[in-house]
């Protein structure tokens, strides 16, 4: 099996790892949107899965990152301009814009990352868009003072178990 993905170019698995996590993200927010319709939505599989092409191809057009920061505005402006109109018909949330935002750097992240960060990553982004009603039990129901003192036991662990022989 790896003998095959060996002979595939390094440039087209990207591509499909890109393609890949795009679609299966924007696939993931339409079935959110279908379970949870907003009243103004932006965008779904397809906007997603775009917006990974773009940022893949604009990331291999220009190296250094021009390109790509340009249409990282250009995006920016334009989901900007959407939510301030959402806001106006008293929506809001921004789960599809961070999704869009999320496809377009899939492009840089499968050239620059191991291919099992970049599915992490779009994994770990579903399970959270996924457990919508088990993260807003779990915050109403965990004291404050809990999260502070684990916080706490966190850094203390940081800062002592490496100065620990």
């Amino acid at each position: 099996m790896d003998a095959f993905f060996e002979r595939i170019p390094a440039l087209l698995r990207e591509l499909g790892l890109t393609l890949g996590m795009g679609l299966l993200l924007g696939l993931g927010l339409r079935e959110y949107y279908l379970s949870s319709p907003p009243a103004m939505r932006v965008g779904s599989t397809r906007t997603v899965l775009l917006a990974a092409i773009l940022g893949f191809t604009l990331w291999i057009v220009e190296p250094r990152g021009t390109a790509y920061a340009a249409g990282l505005v250009t995006l920016g402006i334009w989901l900007a301009l959407f939510y301030q109109s959402k806001l106006s018909h008293q929506g809001s949330g921004v789960l599809g814009m961070l999704f869009i935002l999320l496809g377009y750097a899939l492009g840089p992240l499968t050239q620059i990352t191991p291919a099992w960060f970049v599915v992490a990553t779009g994994i770990s982004a579903l399970f959270v868009l996924n457990s919508r009603d088990k993260l807003a039990y779990l915050s109403e129901h965990m004291a404050s003072q809990e999260v502070v003192t684990l916080a706490k036991f966190l850094v203390l662990s940081a800062v002592i178990l490496p100065l620990t022989p």
